[in-house]
This record gives C-alpha cells, structure tokens and sequence, in this order.
C-alpha cells in the first residue's frame, strides 16, 4: 500500500512538472507592446502594437504617427507573431519573436527592411 502511495505520488509530482512546462513554454503574445524601429522616418520610429485573442484568433494593431492600422493576415506560431499593415499605401510585413516582455522584429516594405524591438507596456498596479 505504501508502495501504491509513493507511486501515485511521484506520477502526480511528473504530470504537474509537465504541465507546467507546457505552460512556462507557451510565451504570453497578447498585450501591448512599445516599440522601436531603426531606420524609418521619425514619425514611424515609434509606436505601439496591440495584439488580442479572441476565442482561437488573434488580432493586430498598430498605432504611429497618430494612425490606428489594423493588421491583416495575423498568425501567431509559438512565440512569433506575423502580420501585414498599410502604411501610407506600402504593404508592411511586420513579423516579430516575443520573448518574455521583450520582443524583436522586422518589417519588410517595398522600400527596404528595417529592424524592431520593443517591450510589453506592463499594467500600473492600483
């Protein structure tokens, strides 16, 4: 019986140390994110992108320059997040790795690729 006991034990300590290795390595994508692009006109060289999910599907915006684009084709696998916006009239391909609160990216236009990084915008605490 004491056998049974330790057995039942160890076969529960495995599947909470699996489970919570599935969810330690399933990076958090959603929130919003502060970034930095390298070389683009000033106005573009900041901003925002704010990612959601809804039931299975996620969703993309961007916010520079005053402008709120809403970004097509979003998919997310893992911890990289791809999706394109229109800025100006030029097809951005943006795609991004999420590690932790930090991430880095490209956004590829017609007129070049530039580098991002950023930070997830973290909650004020009440």
């Amino acid at each position: 019986m004491k056998l049974l006991h330790r057995s039942t034990q160890l076969s529960l300590i495995i599947v909470v140390s699996f489970s919570s290795l599935a969810i330690a390595g399933k990076p958090k994508i959603e929130g919003t994110w502060n970034y930095e692009a390298q070389g683009t006109p000033i106005e573009y060289a900041t901003g925002q992108i704010v990612i959601t999910k809804k039931d299975k599907s996620y969703n993309a915006t961007l916010y520079a320059n005053f402008q709120t684009m809403t970004a097509t084709n979003v998919e997310v696998d893992k911890s990289e997040v791809s999706f394109r916006v229109y800025i100006e009239d030029i097809n951005v391909s943006i795609t991004i790795t999420v590690e932790g609160d930090s991430m880095t990216g490209k956004a590829d236009t017609s007129e070049g690729s530039y580098l991002l990084s950023g930070n997830r915008k973290l909650a004020i605490p009440h």
